[in-house]
């Protein structure tokens, strides 16, 4: 049996922060999700620390309810200058989508639904 995890469409976006700019990077966050919050489909947005000594990004995982509504945020005004406000932070080859996962019963990830 296979139970599929739907969260909808979720965008992976990493942020190269530079050290003392955290508390800007989060300031930053918190208004663009306060934006996304006033979007169709708009079910969360987090942001992610880097973990200790093994990554040096981090990590902003944002979920919309379908493709559909993760595009309109995307094409919208608000994104553009958000992403704009945020520039500094973002990391080379920072964007991806994520695809839904399938568990099997015994709770291990098999590969992601086309």
């Amino acid at each position: 049996m296979d139970i599929v995890l739907d969260a909808g469409e979720l965008a992976r976006i990493a942020d190269a922060v530079p050290a003392g700019e955290e508390d800007a990077f989060l300031s930053w966050h918190h208004r663009t999700a306060s934006l996304q919050r006033g979007f169709p489909g708009f079910r969360g947005s987090e942001a992610l620390a880097p973990a200790p000594q093994a990554q040096d990004t981090w990590t902003i995982v944002l979920r919309f309810a379908s493709p559909l509504h993760l595009d309109h945020w995307l094409a919208s005004d608000e994104h553009t200058r958000t992403a704009a406000d945020g520039a500094r932070f973002r990391a080379p080859r920072s964007r991806g989508r994520l695809r839904r996962w399938r568990v099997s019963a015994g709770g291990r990830p098999r590969s992601p639904t086309r």
